[in-house]
């Protein structure tokens, strides 16, 4: 916090955007993923501080069916790529079965159209690794590839998928060495 007041002294960051360092700074711990007993890894205060001065994030908001899309070139030179993207839900009410409200969705599009979804957690099978899928659960979704990186333009999209209560602000942080260029029509 001390130094995101220190690169913008005139606007305090969202709590998503706080909460989106973390995880996309954070070290692994076991298998690639979140895992039920590591979460999203071990926090990083030195690599939440270098995303901070690479400025690779934005805040912005999004509405029902609404989707958000930004282009990214790799020449060959990403690796790895990660998406993170965190929003503050409103609360649900008290003892209900589903407690997500506002559901967004992230993905990301390679230049010959393989899409990449993020990591989803089986909550009754809690041993069992992440694997990648449509996340209906979360208000936090990362998506990452480490391999199979082609060469050209890629996207990156956000899908208000269901906003009864909007809009939704959201958080997307990035990899460093990717400039985002926005394709959405205001």
């Amino acid at each position: 916090l001390e130094r995101y007041k220190a690169l913008y002294p005139l606007q305090n960051p969202l709590a998503s955007t706080v909460r989106a360092v973390f995880v996309q700074s954070a070290d692994d711990l076991g298998d690639p993923g979140p895992e039920y007993d590591f979460g999203y890894g071990r926090l990083n205060a030195v690599k939440a501080v270098d995303l901070l001065n690479g400025g690779t994030f934005l805040e912005d908001q999004i509405n029902h069916n609404q989707s958000l899309s930004w282009t990214f070139e790799n020449t060959g030179s990403l690796s790895p790529i990660t998406f993170t993207l965190a929003w503050d839900d409103p609360p649900a009410a008290e003892n209900a079965a589903v407690t997500l409200i506002n559901d967004l969705d992230l993905r990301l599009i390679a230049p010959l159209s393989t899409v990449y979804r993020p990591w989803v957690l089986d909550p009754a099978n809690p041993a069992m690794s992440a694997t990648t899928g449509i996340d209906q659960r979360n208000n936090l979704e990362q998506v990452r590839r480490t391999s199979s990186l082609e060469v050209g333009t890629w996207t990156v999209e956000i899908t208000g998928s269901n906003i009864p209560q909007g809009p939704q602000k959201f958080s997307l942080i990035y990899s460093s060495g990717i400039t985002l260029t926005s394709t959405s029509v205001p």
